[in-house]
């Protein structure tokens, strides 16, 4: 799929604004002499609290009182992160959630809670400042060079994840010998590697571009 009639300016212009306050906000942060953001546990601690005791009430105090285990871990990966937060787009969402039915709509729930004991206890602060300030166009060392490259190229470009910068930054890829896209745009950012189709979604298109270009 080519990601020539893909490209939107407008939409383009929107990520960019978004990053921009958070770019200058975690270069302040580095200024001062921060290193991590400590913000990271608190996913896989949402995944381990619903795995143990999904109906009790949520230590966390950030939730509102009477916020259960399991509704905590839908409203971190079925909502945009707040204000401030890491949200590479204004509608960055990791796993579309039917608040209605308090389910996920595509992920299986086993599967993610599998994940909670992985997650790291904190994160770069140094990494978090390059994507953001990369995908407000304030920084272009990351991907200055990607015209350089010649391979092969296979994006998973979901909805609510990355979305339309993912196409902007295959855009860049203009040497690349052949580029496939696997949009979903249905699909939050975490749903293909978790969802109960995950084989469809990541796996199968993974195996099948790896034997075309072994």
């Amino acid at each position: 799929m080519s990601p020539s009639n893909r490209g939107s300016s407008d939409v383009t212009a929107v990520i960019a604004a978004h990053n921009d306050g958070l770019c200058s906000t975690l270069e302040s942060a580095i200024a001062g002499g921060a290193l991590f953001d400590t913000s990271t546990p608190v996913l896989g601690e949402v995944l381990r609290l619903a795995q143990a005791n999904p109906r009790g009430l949520s230590p966390l105090p950030f939730f509102p009182p009477g916020t259960t285990n399991e509704q905590s871990m839908l409203f971190v990966f079925g909502s945009p992160p707040p204000a401030g937060a890491l949200s590479p787009t204004p509608n960055f969402v990791r796993s579309i959630v039917d608040f209605s039915t308090q389910r996920f709509v595509f992920t299986n729930e086993e599967r993610l809670k599998l994940t909670g004991p992985l997650f790291d206890n904190y994160a770069s602060l140094a990494a978090l400042r390059d994507l953001a300030c990369g995908l407000a166009g304030r920084d272009d060392s990351y991907y200055r060079n990607l015209a350089q490259f010649h391979g092969d190229l296979l994006v998973f470009v979901a909805g609510t994840g990355f979305g339309q910068a993912m196409f902007d930054t295959v855009s860049l890829f203009d040497h690349a010998r052949r580029v496939n896209i696997d949009s979903h745009p249905e699909l939050g950012e975490s749903d293909p590697y978790f969802g109960f189709r995950w084989q469809q979604t990541f796996l199968k298109p993974l195996q099948q571009w790896l034997k075309r270009t072994l």
